[in-house]
């Protein structure tokens, strides 16, 4: 299963919305230690500005 499909899953999960990847749910988070962290290891573990990417993504992919 492709990261899309895990990060839409645990949204979810965590916040009950299973359209949005939960990267793009934490991005689009007021700036905080918590957003901080998340986005600096999501960086280190996939590549540089992801969560922006995710929710780059996800914006265009709503637009009808």
């Amino acid at each position: 299963m492709n990261h899309w499909a895990w990060s839409c899953r645990l949204n979810a999960l965590l916040l009950g919305d299973p359209s949005e990847p939960l990267c793009s749910r934490v991005y689009a988070l007021p700036d905080s230690c918590f957003r901080t962290a998340y986005l600096r290891a999501m960086d280190r573990i996939f590549e540089r500005d992801h969560c922006m990417a995710i929710h780059a993504r996800w914006l265009i992919q709503r637009i009808p």
